[in-house]
């Protein structure tokens, strides 16, 4: 590192110097610009979502009312049981039976014809025919050819069996002429009480004009458009007209949306039971223009403070640039690895405090880089064995109880042999040293698949084998046996088949040796080997022992399991890329 010589250092720190003072000027000045800006917004926020909480509720109630019209029929015997009668005879009824109905559902749905102003019109549908009708249209009536069973609405009611159906803004075509706009509806199937059979269907049309007495006295302390949508998204009503806004938009839960080329904050408020939606549109530009104002003072204090604290700099950074300069080439000596360098200031002066930090750093670095070494050395050794010692058997109490099955079937050869294996196994497993031979640790394992076999008798066929060439390589003691008890436990045993566990040993090179780990039980999903201890913990000893270790695991489900180590041995004349 090359020195700093006076006029660039000067360059430096006034830039510096600069990046320190804007960027806590401009965090300040964003802040309270933003605090504002938040506050402002939230008071917004509540006052509109204060609003939308009455809003909602007066389109509940009245969503409710219209709900209740359509369940009028119900309460009108002689029309309730007219209805049987149609549906019985199949819509053969006699002119005075016609008539009966007629007079009866005029008188039923009188108080909504006559007390109603928002009710553009009511259709009772039995058998695909309209049986009454009412409409607002002066010399309107409903076309006789109207393909009612074909409408989306019609076979919706039906479906619902005897709940509401409110339908979105359409016309009311079956009306001829038609002179309404579009209207709101809601439909129902009257139903049979005790066989549930629809018996007709009746559909109530409403106009907006609830909606215009509802939201017309609401008003915002900036511009808004207040949107009502129904069930499917669609738009039902707004203040102001909405002609290319995506109705998508207003189902996403974003708080901002794009309509008409301008960016508007979104407040949403469904209307509980059924599905609809009141939405305000604030316009942003309109809540952002009170906020600039405080962005323009901010703004003339930044200037004021930077170009005062510019001033104080030049006046106070010229006696102390030799200061710096000596104690960055003290530095640059230390960095070098001279910890001997020191300096002493020709006078007291306002960096005398660093100068002597520098010189009790040149002291201190050398014991305590010392110091860190021995501990990071002391670290990896506890690690390492607390990796090994995470590593125990799991399958002694099994064993132990195959003991006694052997001996309760007086196959006292076979005891003998399992417990053999047993004291071989613990011997070896509780031996010094933190490494063993590929040759015993592979014997380790055949001893702990003979006994687990006692448990799984022929649903576990093992194969080991390695070659001669690797018996005397030396590895990570108790490595391998995690992965061969994995296989056992988590891959053989859930199967409920005979399944085969091989393992085989390998050499890649001088240096390097490979073993491969290899069942035909369940598998498992990859993304779980992260999860799992055992697996885990052979990964993190591989890397502590040499950093080009590594272990590869193929599985999935129902395909089996192969895991393969790559371990550098002593000779380490070859890398292989893993």
């Amino acid at each position: 590192m090359k020195r700093l010589k006076t006029p660039k250092f000067s360059f430096s720190l006034i830039l510096n110097f600069l990046i320190s003072t804007l960027i806590p000027f401009v965090l300040v000045t964003l802040l309270i610009a933003n605090l504002y800006k938040y506050n402002y917004t939230r008071d917004v926020f509540n006052l509109v979502d204060n609003s939308l909480v009455s809003i909602s509720q007066n389109i509940y109630l009245y969503l409710s009312e219209l709900d209740r019209a359509t369940l009028t029929p119900y309460y009108n015997e002689d029309f309730f049981a007219t209805l049987k009668h149609i549906k019985e005879s199949s819509g053969r009824q006699s002119v005075l039976e016609q008539a009966q109905l007629e007079n009866s559902l005029g008188y039923l749905m009188s108080f909504i014809r006559y007390t109603r102003e928002d009710i553009a019109g009511s259709i009772i549908v039995a058998g695909g025919d309209c049986i009454y009708s009412t409409t607002n249209m002066v010399d309107s009536s409903v076309d006789p050819d109207y393909p009612f069973p074909e409408q989306e609405w019609y076979r919706e009611a039906l479906a619902l069996k005897g709940r509401p159906l409110f339908v979105s803004p359409h016309s009311q075509d079956y009306y001829v002429p038609n002179t309404n706009p579009q209207v709101i509806s809601v439909a129902r199937a009257i139903v049979n009480l005790r066989t549930r059979q629809p018996l007709c269907v009746i559909k109530v049309d409403a106009n907006t004009v609830i909606f215009e007495k509802v939201l017309q006295d609401i008003v915002f302390h900036v511009p808004s458009t207040v949107i009502v949508t129904d069930q499917s998204g669609h738009v039902v009503y707004s203040t102001l007209p909405v002609d290319g806004l995506d109705e998508g938009d207003l189902s996403r839960d974003s708080v901002k949306i794009n309509y008409g080329g301008q960016p508007y904050l979104k407040r949403s408020q469904p209307v509980r039971d059924y599905g609809w939606n009141v939405h305000v549109l604030l316009k942003e530009s309109a809540v952002n223009s009170n906020i600039f104002y405080i962005y323009a003072t901010s703004f003339l204090l930044y200037l004021v403070g930077l170009l005062t604290a510019l001033a104080f700099y030049f006046w106070r950074s010229r006696r102390l640039i030799h200061t710096v300069d000596t104690i960055n080439g003290l530095l640059e000596q230390i960095q070098n690895g001279n910890f001997k360098a020191r300096y002493t200031p020709d006078s007291p002066n306002e960096l005398k405090l660093i100068i002597d930090s520098v010189n009790y750093i040149a002291e201190m670095l050398e014991e305590r880089m010392e110091r860190e070494y021995q501990m990071a050395v002391e670290q990896k050794t506890f690690q390492f064995k607390a990796l090994q010692a995470q590593i125990n058997p799991h399958f002694l109490f099994n064993t132990l109880n195959s003991f006694i099955a052997l001996n309760q079937m007086s196959m006292r050869g076979e005891l003998e042999s399992a417990i053999y294996s047993l004291t071989r196994m613990l011997r070896y497993s509780l031996g010094e040293g933190s490494t063993s031979t590929v040759a015993q640790e592979l014997e380790f394992l055949e001893n702990y698949c003979m006994l687990q076999k006692l448990r799984f008798q022929k649903r576990l066929e093992y194969r080991i084998q390695y070659d001669p060439d690797t018996g005397q390589t030396r590895i990570p003691k108790l490595l391998l046996q995690p992965l061969v008890e994995n296989a056992i436990i988590h891959g053989i045993e859930p199967s409920g088949q005979n399944c085969h566990l091989n393992l085989s040993v390998f050499r890649l090179s001088s240096s390097r040796i490979m073993i491969t780990i290899e069942d035909d039980g369940i598998g498992f999903d990859q993304e779980m080997a992260t999860r799992h201890m055992g697996l885990s913990n052979v990964s993190k000893r591989l890397t502590l022992i040499d950093s080009r270790n590594c272990m590869e695991i193929e599985s999935s489900p129902g395909e089996g399991t192969i895991i393969t180590l790559e371990i550098q041995t002593e000779e380490r004349h070859e890398i292989s890329d893993c």
